[in-house]
C-alpha cells in the first residue's frame, strides 16, 4: 500500500469514520439512514388538485372565451328586457360549456402526464449498485445507500451518490445532465494535497 492510499485510509477511517476495506455494518447503516434519510430527492410540494383546476383559467386564450361569453349574456338579456325579443342564451351557454370542456379535458390531460413522469422516474431510480458493508460486496438498491457507504462503479454504471473517489483507472463521467458538457470529464483519486483539504473542510463542518 502506498503513502497516499495509506493516508487516504486514514482519513476515511479518522473522519468520516469508515473503513474503505470494510464498509459499514449494519449499525452504521441504520444510524447513518436515521440520520441523514435516504438516498433520494425529497419531491416538491404540490398544489391541490382544485388550485391547478384553477390555474388552467390563467390561460389566454380561456379568458377571452370567457369574456366573449359575459359579452354573449349581456346582450341576449338586453335583447329580451330592453326591446323585448325571445331571449336566446344558447351562445353564452355554448361558449361556457366550451370553456369547462377544454379546461376539464387540459387539466385531466396535464394530471396523466404527470403519473406517467412520475412512474419513469421511478423506474429510473430503480438501480441496483455494489457497495462494501462488512467486509464484504452485496448488491442493495441505490435509495438505500447512506452516507459513509464504499461504492463500486463499472464501466457503464450510473454514479449513484456524491463521493470521494477512493481509487480509480482511467475514469471518465458523463456530467452532460450536470454542466451540458458533451465531453466526459476526467477523473483521479484523492492525492495527499486533496486528503488535507478535505480533512479542514470535515473539521469544519464538525
Amino acid at each position: 500500500m502506498t503513502s497516499s492510499e495509506e493516508n487516504l485510509k486514514s482519513f476515511l477511517i479518522e473522519g468520516v469514520n469508515v473503513d474503505p476495506e470494510v464498509g459499514l455494518n449494519e449499525s452504521q447503516v441504520s444510524d447513518m439512514r436515521q440520520k441523514h434519510g435516504i438516498n433520494a430527492l425529497t419531491p416538491p410540494e404540490r398544489d391541490p388538485w382544485w388550485v391547478q383546476f384553477l390555474e388552467k383559467f390563467d390561460d389566454v386564450t380561456i379568458k377571452i372565451l370567457l369574456v366573449a361569453a359575459v359579452i354573449s349574456l349581456i346582450m341576449a338579456w338586453v335583447d329580451n328586457k330592453v326591446l323585448g325579443n325571445d331571449p336566446n342564451y344558447y351562445d353564452s351557454i355554448g361558449i361556457f360549456f366550451a370553456v369547462i370542456l377544454a379546461t376539464v379535458v387540459g387539466y385531466l390531460s396535464e394530471r396523466n402526464s404527470d403519473k406517467e413522469f412520475e412512474k419513469l422516474n421511478e423506474v429510473k431510480e430503480d438501480i441496483n449498485v455494489k457497495v462494501v458493508r462488512d467486509g464484504k460486496f452485496q448488491t442493495i438498491g441505490i435509495k438505500d445507500i447512506v452516507v459513509g457507504d464504499v461504492i463500486q462503479v463499472n464501466m457503464g454504471d450510473k454514479v449513484p451518490a456524491d463521493g470521494i473517489i477512493i481509487d480509480c483507472q482511467n475514469l471518465s463521467i458523463d456530467e452532460a445532465m450536470l454542466t451540458g458538457e458533451s465531453v466526459p470529464a476526467d477523473k483521479k483519486f484523492y492525492t495527499e494535497k486533496d486528503l488535507s483539504k478535505a480533512s479542514d473542510e470535515c473539521r469544519v463542518s464538525k
